[in-house]
């Protein structure tokens, strides 16, 4: 008889899950969960004061009823427990630029995402809305500030027009 073989990981800074749950139960997924709402939602993974951002969806095969996430040094893994994405993560990586790779792996248990950016990760925000994760990236700007208003703010700059040469 032999051993089985070492389980392995998509993105080298996850930890591998070890193949040996019993057949038909589900690996572990990678990821702590962020419970859910008081109407039974799941809670949003990522910080929760972004206010403006790049905007992204990734459509599912049904309804999130949770959502796990972990940060990681160059970005985020969230994995969305029982669901499949129906599309690749590819696309994403093309809506910002300071994505480096975005990839989605439909696991046993549910599908995993990873975002890893060139830099330092910019404030994110997952959260699932229906059969969608919409994941939003903040603008270098994008947090929400405190208060209301722009106190403080520098005024715009005056526009003059370029002369046009003859």
């Amino acid at each position: 008889m032999t051993a089985p073989a070492p389980a392995t990981s998509i993105n080298p800074e996850i930890p591998a899950v070890a193949a040996a749950a019993p057949s038909g139960a589900t690996a572990s997924l990678v990821g702590e969960s962020t419970g859910v709402d008081a109407k039974g939602n799941p809670n949003p993974f990522g910080v929760n004061t972004v206010k403006k951002g790049t905007k992204m969806v990734l459509k599912l095969d049904g309804p999130a009823s949770e959502i796990k996430g972990m940060n990681m040094p160059n970005g985020f893994v969230v994995t969305i427990p029982n669901r499949k994405s129906l599309e690749a993560a590819g696309p994403l990586a093309a809506k910002d630029p300071r994505i480096g790779s975005a990839k989605v792996v439909n696991q046993p248990g549910g599908a995993e995402l990873t975002i890893a950016f060139k830099d330092s990760p910019p404030a994110f925000l997952v959260k699932a809305k229906g059969d969608t994760l919409e994941i939003v990236l903040a603008h270098d700007k994008g947090l929400a500030k405190k208060g209301k208003g722009k106190a403080g703010a520098a005024p715009a700059a005056p526009k003059h027009p370029t002369p046009k040469k003859k």
